[in-house]
């Protein structure tokens, strides 16, 4: 019986846990998605300087783009560091609940985030900053080096080599950030199961670091699926540029909103379907079977 514990779920498996686990849950997880949708929504209202206004205007008027643009990175900064921390946690909470059986609450999940607000707020500075450095030293450096060896006169042997040595650099700047984007995948989830361990930002990133360990590219594979689905909806409006034509605007906003308010929750769903996998193959927790218990409920 142990044996069944030993061996970690298929991608497929995954996947179709996290998928079931999301349509169970589907409206606490939405409600409890809402303040980070609203967030994303005015971004994207005032991103595009006067886009979106200016569609019902025959004749756009382009003054106070400053201001917009300032108050899009306002917004920005307010959104990825004091919302989706929040959100992160609140929407981790709900899911989690529904696999322990407990009754899913988003007046639970928010109680829960504000009360741990702090830690889960340097949780994500802290991973951001860390993946953020290796994104700026490892591909953004090396690409700037890219479009400087590709216009700069002189020899063309020697622009050729620099642009070589670039990407070479930023190849190996996406498998850093790539590797440690998935061992602290299950961070949030450790900080909100395991509360009762009083784990700090360090303390959980480790642990996560811990579970993924032996599984790291399985789940690199597993999360990437899952991430393309909110990145591919929230791209389409550039894919139909072409037709979109003065609409444009509007449908950044609401292919937006849509990927980030009722897809992204998808997301949280499969960090925890992997928490509880990885955490309770050591401890014959069943999570498939529990998760079944819960569809017949």
């Amino acid at each position: 019986m142990e044996q069944r514990y030993l061996k970690i779920m298929e991608l497929s498996e995954i996947l179709d846990l996290s998928v079931r686990l999301y349509r169970k849950n589907f409206i606490p997880l939405v409600l409890a998605q809402v303040p980070l949708t609203l967030t994303v929504f005015f971004v994207l209202m005032r991103g595009g300087g006067t886009g979106f206004f200016d569609v019902f205007n025959q004749t756009p008027s382009y003054t106070g783009n400053l201001d917009n643009y300032f108050i899009t990175m306002l917004l920005s900064f307010v959104q990825s560091i004091l919302v989706y921390p929040l959100v992160l946690g609140a929407v981790t909470k709900v899911a989690s609940d529904c696999i322990l059986q407990e009754s899913p609450s988003v007046k639970k999940a928010y109680k829960f985030a504000l009360h741990n607000k702090g830690k889960l707020i340097v949780t994500s500075v802290v991973i951001s900053f860390a993946i953020g450095l290796v994104v700026g030293i490892f591909i953004s450096a090396p690409l700037a080096l890219i479009i400087f060896g590709m216009r700069a006169p002189g020899s063309s042997t020697g622009a050729l080599v620099l642009v070589l040595f670039a990407l070479l650099f930023t190849g190996i700047g996406v498998v850093i950030a790539s590797f440690l984007w998935i061992r602290w995948v299950t961070t949030f989830p450790v900080l909100v199961n395991e509360e009762d361990e009083d784990l700090g930002t360090f303390d959980a990133m480790k642990r996560s670091w811990n579970l993924v360990q032996g599984h790291t590219r399985k789940l690199f594979f597993v999360m990437v699926a899952v991430s393309l689905i909110p990145t591919l909806v929230q791209l389409s409006p550039s894919a139909m540029g072409l037709f979109a034509g003065r609409f444009l605007a509007i449908l950044t906003v609401v292919f937006g909103v849509v990927a980030q308010g009722l897809i992204s929750p998808l997301v949280d769903c499969t960090r925890v379907v992997i928490y509880f996998e990885l955490k309770t193959r050591k401890e014959g927790f069943d999570l498939e079977k529990r998760v079944e218990q819960l569809q017949e409920v």
